[in-house]
């Protein structure tokens, strides 16, 4: 009888064999893992950084208002805080309680002017999000006193010292913004001049106000205008802010500290060269015209979707540009919203000498040159001149949207750029809310 034999065992390949399959490719993995993970060189930012003055006490206006904000501040009860916005914006008004709350500042007022004579001013420089500045929020509160101040002159029919005063917060308001300092202090300073242009305005139409007060304020108002390289200097101060920024997280976050230490998930080089791409594209357009400004808005919300993409290379540097990163053509719009008015508020008080003088409004802004004006006052969001209706009673700037008044009772926006020579009564209510969100 036959037996049929057993079929062969299969072989097992030898462990020698299976080896270089399971060695090779993890090898593969871990060179493509490394190479991911692989760093840019550190960008060269030498450009980007700048010296602060080497000032004294004395000569320094920013540490001198700061004197005199701190003054103030003793002198001044918490609770008249609350409501000081807006009764310095002329939103409401009490004679006797704004008396109450100047009357003991008499002393203020003096040091108050003297600080803002000072030609040069050094801020500081904030390197942390947890730096504390009261002294930024102190100087608001001087400015706004003193507008208070100038409001209850203007209402005491003395239109000439309300303009005298308005031109110290105008000085104040610049030296803030030229303290190459950080953002914080330089908006602070827009927000200081900006309350002064709307007291100005008012006082400007006052019927009472005489030419020689608005020829000196029209001198004030140019002197004062800020160039392009106060608003410079913040931006530059910015990287500083975003070092400290990122130290910060790797200091005192757990969490921080591990997203950061990963490979390839943050690579620091990387995320500080696109940082300071974006502030060049910034300071390049600093001063130029609306359409180039949003351009540079453009091509920035581009490079953030780019940002925005699923791959977990540089993730965590990519959060961060999102978290930090200020809106730098919103602000760049700013200083030219600042100059326009300035060129504005020069052409409405120009008007009302011509209409002082010759008993009506001029046909044109031409008029006023070289009689009130050396040259007619500058759009700063095309770079042509500032309009001007005799007919609808308009000074106006194109603006953001290539604005054009057709009609004395024409309605703005929100976003229009625009002066009436004389108010509808009741006066449009004009605050400071959101100057910042335009």
């Amino acid at each position: 009888m036959e037996t049929s034999t057993p079929p062969p065992l299969p072989v097992r390949p030898s462990r020698a064999r299976l080896w270089p399959w399971i060695v090779g490719p993890a090898l593969v993995v871990l060179v493509a893992l490394a190479i991911w993970s692989l760093d840019e060189p550190p960008p060269d930012v030498s450009d980007l950084v700048f010296e602060p003055l080497q000032l004294t006490d004395e000569e320094n206006a920013y540490v001198q208002l700061t004197q005199v904000a701190q003054l103030l501040a003793r002198l001044t009860p918490d609770e008249s805080l609350d409501e000081l916005e807006d009764f310095s914006s002329g939103k409401e008004w009490d004679d006797a309680k704004v008396t109450a709350w100047l009357s003991p500042l008499d002393t203020v007022w003096p040091q108050y002017e003297a600080a803002a004579k000072i030609s040069r001013s050094q801020g500081r420089i904030l390197t942390s999000p947890d730096t504390l500045v009261p002294e930024i929020g102190q100087m608001m509160e001087l400015a706004r006193f003193s507008v208070l101040r100038a409001r209850s002159l203007l209402k005491k029919d003395r239109p000439d010292d309300a303009l005298r005063i308005a031109v110290t917060s105008l000085e104040a308001g610049r030296l803030l913004q030229e303290s190459r300092s950080s953002l914080i202090c330089y908006l602070t300073g827009v927000a200081i001049q900006t309350q002064a242009f709307i007291l100005i305005q008012h006082a400007g139409r006052h019927p009472d106000v005489s030419t020689d007060a608005l020829r000196e304020s029209i001198a004030a108002l140019e002197r004062n205008r800020v160039g392009t390289d106060a608003l410079g200097y913040a931006f530059r101060s910015e990287l500083q802010f975003y070092d400290g920024a990122i130290s910060m997280l790797a200091r005192e976050h757990a969490g921080g500290r591990m997203a950061l230490a990963v490979p390839g998930l943050y690579k620091p080089n990387k995320t500080r060269r696109i940082y300071a791409e974006l502030l060049r594209e910034s300071l390049r357009v600093i001063g130029r015209d609306i359409h180039e400004i949003n351009q540079a808005k453009h091509n920035t919300q581009v490079l953030f979707n780019q940002l925005r993409h699923r791959s977990p290379e540089n993730f965590v540097g990519r959060i961060l540009l999102n978290i930090i990163v200020p809106t730098f053509s919103s602000i760049t719009e700013r200083h030219s919203w600042t100059a326009t008015q300035v060129s504005m508020t020069q052409a409405l008080l120009a008007v009302r000498i011509h209409e002082k003088e010759k008993g009506e409004l001029p046909a044109s802004l031409a008029e006023l040159t070289p009689a009130i004006l050396p040259g007619t006052p500058k759009d700063y969001y095309d770079h042509t001149d500032i309009k001007y209706s005799r007919e609808f009673g308009f000074i106006w700037s194109v603006g953001r949207d290539n604005l054009v008044i057709t009609s004395a009772d024409q309605v703005i926006d929100k976003f229009g750029v625009t002066l009436r020579i004389r108010p509808k009564p009741p006066e449009p209510e004009e605050t400071l809310d959101g100057i910042f969100d335009r």
